[in-house]
């Protein structure tokens, strides 16, 4: 979304001038080198890393909401927004990194790491291919009610994620091995 959904839109879609891509891109990169390790702690087991997943995709559809405002308003309002936004995201983004790299590694069979590993980083890379797709057929093409769409289903999939690693119904959530 930061790398081909987002610098379309900016440039496309907003009055926001074309040097916000970079500032955008710039805030992306200071909080990641700043705050990655902050935003791991407290992600020690599977409960955690469930709920810091849940509670940072709550971030990115806030963050969505931002780069909608960012259709109405000038170039200064635009950009402004775009850059709340961006760090609202990428703070989101901290926090599911994390959850998903905990979960990635927790839940896979002691058996077989290396497996588990490569459908996790292969459903990494399909985001990677499907996603500035997505982003571009709802936000880059239908405007702000596209950011709308994107930030439901951010807000859908975090908490989703919590049944899913508790397993059916009244069992307990998964502890690290």
């Amino acid at each position: 979304m930061l790398t081909v959904g987002l610098p379309l839109w900016i440039v496309l879609g907003t009055e926001a001038p074309a040097a916000t891509v970079a500032a955008v891109n710039v805030v992306n990169c200071l909080l990641v080198v700043l705050f990655q390790v902050r935003a791991s702690r407290g992600v020690t087991d599977v409960p955690s890393a469930a709920r810091a997943c849940a509670r940072g995709a709550l971030l990115p559809a806030a963050g969505c909401l931002g780069y909608a405002a960012a259709q109405y308003g000038p170039g200064w309002v635009a950009a402004g927004a775009l850059l709340a936004g961006s760090l609202v995201h990428t703070l989101g983004e901290l926090l599911t990194s994390a959850g998903g790299w905990t979960l990635s590694l927790d839940l896979a069979d002691a058996r077989a790491h290396g497996e588990y590993q490569g459908v996790f980083l292969s459903g990494r890379a399909a985001a990677h291919v499907i996603g500035p797709l997505v982003v571009t057929l709802t936000a880059v093409d239908h405007g702000a009610a596209g950011w709308v769409v994107l930030a439901g289903l951010f807000a859908l999939a975090g908490p989703a994620l919590l049944p899913a690693v508790r397993g059916p119904v009244g069992a307990p959530a998964r502890a690290a091995p």
